[in-house]
C-alpha cells in the first residue's frame, strides 16, 4: 500500500472511531481519555504524511494503520452499557494506543526539528486542516489538571491559540481570495509552525500519563509563541507575503450570483482585523522609537479606524446584509494594505506614510458606503460638568510639578505664566457666563503638558505648546470680559455664594435607623404577620414602587425589639437586580453563624456555603430579611438553605414586582406600601428639615407646599430636605417653582426630577464625588475608607486649607452627601463612625445615567466583540471594565489618556492577568484598581506608572519589584496577596507620599518591611495607616517604627522563633499619634509558658489583640491606658486563665469583646466599666465567672453572646435582670 493510501486509510479509521464514540449516550472519563489520544494520533498522521517516504517512518505509519483499522472494525461489537464493558474496551485497545504514543514521541521530535524542503511541504488545505485540528483539540491544554501546578501555561496557550488562529485566517483568506496555492517556500514555513504546534499537543497528552514534565510543555509553548511573533523576520515576511497577495490581486474574486458563499469567504477577515488591532496595539504601547513617536497620532487614527471597520463589518455579516461587490473588493484591498503597513513597522525600514494615508482614506470610504456617516475615530468628548473644579485640579497639579523640580529650566517661566493665567481664569469661571467648550479644549491641552512633564516625555514642540496655550487662555478671558460688559446692569451671580443666612444648616450624617413617619400602622401589621399564623415556614411580602419606603418599612420591623425577641436568629441582606447567590449566602451566614463564616475559604463553593447556612438555621426559629428581590427565581435558588422545621420561621421580602414572590409560600397577599398622605409628607419633611421648632416661623410655609409636591414619596421628601437645608430660605420659592413646572406625570418621573433638582444644587466640588459612586454596583455596601482614598487619588478633594488633613476634608464631603440623603449610611464602626455606605437603587440608577451623560465615567462590559467594538474618546479619563480576563487580553483596548482604570471579572475564573505589556499602554494612570482580578505577579514595568496615586492588586507573588519605589505619587497601596509573606524592597522607603499601606495579614501572611539599609533610608512622614506588616522580634522593630512617626492606625504581627519565656513588645513614645492598634501574636507557634510583655502608647483609643499569651504586666498596662475606648481580646490567653480588673482601670472603655481564652473574670470594685456600652462574648466555652460591675454599668446598651456555653448565657441573663431592676429596660441581649 502506498504511503498516501496508508495515511488516507488511517485518517478514515480514526474519524470513524471518533464518530462512533462521540455519539455514545454516556461517555465516561476512560472513554474521554481514549478520544483525546485518538485525536493526537490524527494530528500526528496529518503532520507526517509528506515525509512518509522515509522507510522507518512509513513502517511506523503502517503499524498505526493496522491498529486503528482493527479498532474501527471491532468497535461496533462493543456495547458501552456498563462500566465493565468500558473497562473491557479500554483494556483491549488502550495498551496498544499507549505503545503508539511511545513511538510517536520520537517521530514528533524528528518532525518538529527537521526543516522541510519545499517539495515536502504540505498543501494549503493540509496546512489548514492541521492548524484546525490543533485549535479544535487545544482546550485540554488549559484544563483544570494544570492549574494545580502553575498558572502561566494557560495564558501562554491562550496567546498561542490566538496566533495560530490568526495564521490560519491569513492562509485561508489568501487562498479564498486568490483561488491559488501560496508559494511552496511560504507553505513550508507555515507547515513547520503547524507541526511544532502539533508536537505541543502530543506533549500535553504525554503529560496526562506522567511521561513528561510540566516545565517542558511550558518551555516549548513559549518558544512557539516567540516563533509566531512578527518581531521574528521570517514570521513578519510570511504575513506580508500573504497580505500582499490579497491586496495586489486585480482579478474579480467574488461571484455576484453566490451571495452566501461570498459572505462566508469574508468571515476570516474579522480575525485578520483583530490580528491587525493586536499588532498595532503592540506598536503603540511597546515601541519607543522616534519614528513611531512622530507618527503616533496617525497610528491612533488607524487603530480607531480598524476597530470601527471590524465592528461595522461584523454587524453586516451577523445581520446577513448584502455587501456590494465593489465594497468587497475595497475591503480586501484595505485589509491587505493596512496589514502590509502594520507589519512593515516591525522591519528596519522607513514606514511608507503614503500607504498609511491611502489606507485611512480607504477606511473612510468603506465606512460611508456601509452606512456610517463617517469613520468613528476617537475624538474629544466634552463633559457637562462645570469647568471650575477641573481648572482648580489642574492648578494644583501644575504647582506640584513645579515644586517637584520636574519642569525644565527652558520652560519654567512659561509654566509659571500658565499658572498665573489659570488663576486669573479661575476667578472669572466662578461667574455664570457661558463660555462654550473652549475652556475644556484648552484645559485638556494643559493636562497633556502636565502629563508629559510627569512622565518625562518632552516633544520638540513643547515650548510652542506653552506659548499657544497662554495665548488661548488670554483669548478666553477676553471673551468672558466682553460678555460681562454686555450684561450691563444685570447682576452677575457667583456660583459659590457664601450661605450666611442663619437657617442654612451644616450637613449632618443621618442615623443608620431613620425615623419612620407614616408607617407605624403598616409596621405593626407586618410585625403581627411575622409573629402569628402557622408554624410552617412562610414568606411575608412587601411590594411597592421605587422610593416609596419598602426598605425603610422592612428595616423598621426587622429592628423592632419584640420581633428580635420572638426569633432566635435574625439576618438580612440586599439581593438587588443582579443576583449574586454567593454574596447573599455569605452575608446571611456571617450574621447567623459568625464562627462558621470565619472558617470559609476560597475553596468553598456556593453549595458548600448554602449547606453551612442550612445547618446553622436547622432547628431554630429564624427571621431572614431579603430586601430588593427582583425575580421569583431568587427564592428557587435560595430555598434549600432555609429549613422548615415547623418552628414559626419567616422570610420577609421586599420587591417592586408582585410576581417576585412564590405564591405557595406567602402567608397572605403581599403588603403594598402606599404613598404618604399630605399631612404625613409634611411631618416627614418637618422631621428631616428642622432641628427644632424654632425655625418654622422664620421660613414660612413654603416648605409645606414643597412637601405636598413630593406626592407622598419618602425618597423624594428626604432628597428635597437635603436641598432645602443647604439653600437660603429666600431661594425656596425657586425650588417650589421648579417642582411645579417639572411636567412629570408619574411618581417615578417626579422622583427622578427631584434627584435632578438635588444634583443641580450640589456644590461643584461634590458633583464628581457623587458621580463616582456610579462605578460601584447597585446596593453594594462601599467601604468609606476606600471611597475617600479613591476620591483623593482622583483629585476630587481640594487642597486643604488651614493645615487640615485632606482625609478630613474628604470626610466632610461624605458627611455633606449623607446629609443630603444622596448617600446612605450602611454600617458603622465600633465607635459609631460610618464604616460603609450605599446609595438607594433609584439614586444609583440616576447616578449611573448622569455619569454616562456627562462623560464622567465610561463603562465597558461584555465579551470580546463588545470590547473590540469600543472606540474611546481621546480624552477619556475613567474607565470601568467588567469582562473575562482572557477577553480583555485579546481585546487590546488602548486608551492612552485614561487616568483611572478599574477591572473586574464577569465571573470568577482561574486565569491570572499579566499586566507587563498593558502598563505601557496606560502610563498616565492615577488609579489602578485590580483588586478583583488575580495577577500573575507584579512586573518591574509597574515603575513606569509614575503618576499612580492609588494601586490595588491581588495575586500570587513573594516579593515586590524594586521599581515600586519609583511611584513617587503613590498614596494608597493595597496588596491582597495569596501565599507566603511578601518582602518589600529597600526602595519601599522612597514612597514619600504614601498614606495608606495594606497587605493581607494572618498568622502566616503579611508584608515584611525592609530593614537592611534603614539608617540611609527616608522616613515616610505621610504614612497614616498600615495594615498587614510583619515585625521580627528583634532590635530592628523600633528602627522600623521610626520610619512612620505619624502613624495613626497599625495592624501588625510579631514573628518570633527564639522561644523565650517572656517576650517584650514596646511601642516607642514618639508614636504619639497612634490611635488604633491591632496585633497578631504567635501563640499557636510558641510554648504555652511564653508570655508577651506589652508596653503601649497612652494615646490608644482602640486595641485588638489576637493570639497572644499575655502577662500580668501587660494586663495592667492595658487597663491603665487613659484614652482606651475599644478593647478586643481574640483568642488571648490570660495568666492562669484569670483576669481581675483593678480599681480605676478602663476609665473610658465603651466596647469590650472577649473571644475564648478566659475562665475567671472579676473586678476590684462595682463602679468599674462606667462607660461600657457593649459587651461581646464569643466562644467563651470555659468562662465560669463574670464581674459584678456589669450589673451596675450605667451606660450598658447591649450584650452579645455567640457560641458560648449555657452557663455563660445564664450569667448574662442574670446581669440583665439586675440591669432591668436598676431601670435599664432598654438593655439588648443577643444570644446566638
Amino acid at each position: 500500500m502506498a504511503t498516501t493510501d496508508v495515511v488516507r486509510s488511517s485518517l478514515q479509521h480514526i474519524d470513524s472511531i471518533l464518530y462512533h464514540i462521540d455519539h455514545l449516550d454516556s461517555p465516561n472519563e476512560r472513554i474521554e481519555k481514549m478520544i483525546y489520544r485518538l485525536r493526537i494520533l490524527k494530528v500526528f498522521v496529518l503532520s507526517a504524511r509528506k515525509l512518509g517516504y522515509k522507510p522507518s517512518l512509513r513502517s511506523f505509519l503502517v503499524k498505526l494503520e493496522n491498529i486503528v483499522g482493527r479498532l474501527a472494525d471491532q468497535i461496533h461489537t462493543f456495547r458501552f452499557d456498563s462500566n465493565a464493558s468500558v473497562v473491557d474496551f479500554v483494556h483491549k485497545f488502550g495498551a496498544e494506543l499507549l505503545i503508539l504514543f511511545g513511538g510517536m514521541d520520537k517521530w514528533f521530535a524528528i518532525l518538529a526539528d527537521s526543516k522541510r524542503r519545499p517539495t515536502d511541504s504540505l498543501a494549503t488545505d493540509e496546512v489548514l486542516e492541521l492548524i484546525s485540528c490543533f485549535l479544535e483539540y487545544l482546550p485540554p491544554l488549559d484544563g483544570p489538571c494544570l492549574f494545580s501546578y502553575h498558572i502561566r501555561l494557560p495564558q501562554t496557550v491562550q496567546v498561542l491559540e490566538d496566533q495560530m488562529a490568526f495564521l490560519r485566517s491569513h492562509v485561508l483568506f489568501a487562498k479564498q481570495i486568490n483561488n491559488v496555492e501560496p508559494p511552496e517556500d511560504l507553505l513550508a514555513r507555515v507547515g513547520d509552525i503547524a507541526v511544532d504546534a502539533a508536537y505541543l499537543l502530543h506533549l500535553r497528552a504525554l503529560f496526562a500519563v506522567h511521561y513528561i514534565k510540566y516545565d517542558e510543555i511550558l518551555s516549548k509553548s513559549s518558544v512557539l509563541v516567540q516563533k509566531l511573533k512578527p518581531s521574528d523576520p521570517q514570521v513578519c515576511k510570511i504575513y506580508i507575503d500573504l497580505l500582499m497577495s490579497t491586496s495586489k490581486s486585480s482579478s474579480t474574486r467574488f461571484d455576484p450570483a453566490d451571495q452566501e458563499t461570498d459572505n462566508k469567504s469574508l468571515v476570516p477577515m474579522t480575525d485578520i482585523l483583530r490580528h491587525l488591532i493586536s499588532q498595532l496595539w503592540e506598536v503603540l504601547a511597546l515601541h519607543t522609537s522616534s519614528v513611531i513617536g512622530s507618527m503616533k497620532d496617525q497610528l491612533l487614527e488607524l487603530y480607531g479606524g480598524i476597530r470601527s471597520l471590524r465592528k461595522l463589518f461584523l454587524q453586516q455579516l451577523q445581520q446577513q446584509k448584502r455587501i456590494d461587490m465593489t465594497i468587497k473588493e475595497q475591503l480586501v484591498a484595505v485589509v491587505g494594505n493596512a496589514g502590509v503597513f502594520i507589519f512593515s513597522l516591525y522591519q528596519k525600514t522607513q514606514p511608507d506614510l503614503g500607504l498609511l494615508q491611502v489606507v485611512l482614506e480607504e477606511i473612510h470610504i468603506i465606512m460611508r458606503e456601509l452606512g456610517e456617516n463617517d469613520l468613528q475615530l476617537p475624538e474629544l468628548n466634552i463633559p457637562s460638568t462645570t469647568h471650575l473644579s477641573f481648572v482648580e485640579f489642574l492648578m494644583e497639579r501644575l504647582m506640584e510639578v513645579m515644586t517637584s523640580n520636574l519642569v525644565p529650566t527652558t520652560v519654567s517661566s512659561s509654566t509659571q505664566t500658565i499658572l498665573d493665567e489659570l488663576a486669573s481664569l479661575r476667578s472669572l469661571l466662578g461667574e455664570r457666563i457661558e463660555v462654550g467648550d473652549h475652556v475644556w479644549e484648552v484645559a485638556y491641552r494643559i493636562e497633556g503638558l502636565i502629563n508629559d512633564l510627569e512622565v518625562g516625555h518632552l516633544p520638540d514642540s513643547f515650548i510652542t505648546s506653552f506659548e499657544s496655550i497662554t495665548k488661548d487662555i488670554r483669548n478666553i478671558k477676553t471673551e468672558i470680559e466682553v460678555k460681562r460688559a454686555n450684561l450691563g446692569e444685570i447682576k452677575v451671580v457667583k456660583e459659590e455664594v457664601a450661605l450666611t443666612h442663619s437657617f442654612v444648616q451644616q450637613p449632618q450624617a443621618p442615623p443608620l435607623i431613620k425615623e419612620v413617619v407614616g408607617l407605624i400602622d403598616e409596621a405593626n401589621s407586618i410585625t403581627n404577620r411575622l409573629k402569628r399564623g402557622t408554624e410552617k415556614l412562610q414568606i411575608v411580602a412587601i411590594v411597592g414602587m421605587p422610593g416609596i419606603g419598602k426598605t425603610t418599612l422592612g428595616e423598621k420591623v426587622y429592628n423592632d425589639r419584640p420581633v428580635e425577641l420572638h426569633f432566635s436568629v435574625c439576618a438580612l441582606t440586599t439581593v438587588s437586580q443582579t443576583f449574586d447567590k454567593m454574596r447573599v449566602l455569605r452575608d446571611l451566614l456571617k450574621q447567623v453563624d459568625p464562627e462558621k463564616y470565619s472558617k470559609l475559604s476560597s475553596n468553598d463553593t456556593v453549595n458548600d456555603v448554602a449547606d453551612k447556612l442550612r445547618r446553622s438555621l436547622k432547628g431554630k426559629r429564624y427571621l431572614i430579611f431579603l430586601d430588593d428581590v427582583w425575580e421569583a427565581k431568587v427564592w428557587e435558588s435560595l430555598k434549600e438553605s432555609f429549613p422548615d422545621d415547623s418552628r414559626g420561621s419567616r422570610i420577609m421580602m421586599t420587591s417592586r414586582h408582585h410576581d417576585a414572590f412564590p405564591p405557595q409560600m406567602l402567608d397572605d397577599k403581599p403588603h403594598e406600601v402606599q404613598p404618604l398622605s399630605n399631612s404625613q409628607s409634611v411631618d416627614l419633611l418637618r422631621h428631616e428639615l428642622f432641628s427644632d421648632e424654632g425655625w418654622t416661623n422664620e421660613v414660612g410655609d413654603l416648605w409645606m407646599q414643597i412637601a405636598k409636591l413630593c406626592h407622598g414619596l419618602p425618597l423624594s421628601i428626604v432628597i428635597v430636605a437635603g436641598v432645602l437645608k443647604s439653600t437660603q430660605p429666600e431661594k425656596w420659592e425657586e425650588i417650589l417653582d421648579s417642582l411645579m413646572s417639572s411636567g412629570a406625570t408619574t411618581l417615578y418621573e417626579r422622583c427622578r426630577n427631584t434627584l435632578e433638582l438635588s444634583y443641580r444644587h450640589l456644590p461643584e466640588h461634590l458633583k464628581p464625588c457623587f458621580l463616582y459612586l456610579a462605578r460601584f454596583q447597585e446596593d453594594q455596601q462601599v467601604s468609606v475608607r476606600r471611597l475617600l482614598q479613591l476620591w483623593m487619588a482622583e483629585g476630587f478633594v481640594r487642597k486643604a486649607e488651614m493645615k487640615k488633613r485632606r482625609s478630613n476634608v474628604a470626610e466632610e464631603y461624605l458627611k455633606d452627601l449623607l446629609g443630603r440623603s444622596l448617600v446612605l449610611a450602611a454600617g458603622k464602626k465600633s465607635l459609631g463612625q460610618v464604616k460603609t455606605c450605599r446609595i438607594h437603587d433609584l439614586v444609583h440608577e440616576f447616578c449611573l445615567q448622569k455619569a454616562k451623560d456627562e462623560q464622567f465615567l465610561h463603562f465597558l462590559e461584555g465579551g470580546l466583540d463588545e470590547l473590540l467594538s469600543f472606540n474611546a474618546p481621546w480624552n477619556l479619563r475613567r474607565l470601568c471594565i467588567q469582562s473575562d480576563v482572557k477577553d480583555f487580553n485579546k481585546s487590546k483596548v488602548f486608551c492612552p489618556r485614561v487616568c483611572s482604570l478599574h477591572l473586574k471579572h464577569i465571573k470568577p475564573e482561574q486565569w491570572r492577568l499579566d499586566i507587563s505589556d498593558m502598563i505601557h499602554a496606560w502610563k498616565l494612570l492615577r488609579v489602578l484598581d485590580l483588586e478583583h482580578i488575580d495577577l500573575d505577579g507584579l512586573p518591574s514595568e509597574i515603575g513606569l506608572l509614575v503618576r499612580l496615586a492609588y494601586l490595588a492588586i491581588r495575586g500570587f507573588w513573594k516579593e515586590m519589584p524594586p521599581t515600586i519605589g519609583t511611584l513617587s505619587n503613590l498614596e494608597t497601596f493595597i496588596m491582597n496577596h495569596k501565599g507566603d509573606p511578601i518582602s518589600m524592597p529597600d526602595s519601599f522607603w522612597n514612597l514619600q507620599k504614601l498614606k495608606h499601606f495594606y497587605t493581607t495579614l494572618s498568622f502566616f501572611m503579611g508584608g515584611i518591611l525592609p530593614v537592611e539599609n534603614l539608617d540611609s533610608s527616608s522616613a515616610l512622614n505621610e504614612l497614616d495607616r498600615i495594615c498587614g506588616v510583619i515585625f521580627p522580634h528583634d532590635g530592628s522593630v523600633e528602627r522600623v517604627m521610626r520610619k512612620f512617626p505619624n502613624i495613626r492606625k497599625l495592624k501588625c504581627t510579631f514573628y518570633n522563633d527564639s522561644y523565650r519565656e517572656n517576650l517584650q513588645v514596646t511601642f516607642p513614645d514618639f508614636l504619639n499619634q497612634l490611635e488604633s492598634l491591632h496585633m497578631f501574636g504567635q501563640n499557636h507557634r510558641l510554648p504555652s509558658k511564653t508570655r508577651f510583655d506589652l508596653c503601649l502608647p497612652e494615646n490608644l483609643k482602640k486595641l485588638t489583640l489576637t493570639a497572644f499569651n499575655l502577662s500580668a504586666r501587660s494586663l495592667s498596662c492595658i487597663g491603665k491606658l487613659p484614652n482606651l475606648e475599644v478593647l478586643k481580646f481574640d483568642t488571648v490567653h490570660f495568666p492562669e486563665d484569670s483576669w481581675r480588673m483593678e480599681e480605676e482601670e478602663f476609665p473610658k472603655l465603651r466596647i469590650l469583646k472577649l473571644h475564648d481564652g478566659i475562665q475567671w473574670w472579676s473586678s476590684g470594685c462595682d463602679d468599674q466599666l462606667g462607660c461600657l456600652e457593649k459587651l461581646e462574648l464569643h466562644r467563651c466555652h470555659n468562662l465560669k465567672e463574670m464581674p459584678s460591675c456589669l450589673e451596675c454599668a450605667p451606660m450598658l446598651q447591649m450584650i452579645e453572646v455567640v457560641n458560648c456555653a449555657e452557663n455563660v448565657a445564664q450569667m448574662v441573663k442574670d446581669i440583665e435582670k439586675v440591669q432591668v431592676f436598676n431601670g435599664n429596660s432598654d438593655l439588648k441581649i443577643m444570644i446566638l
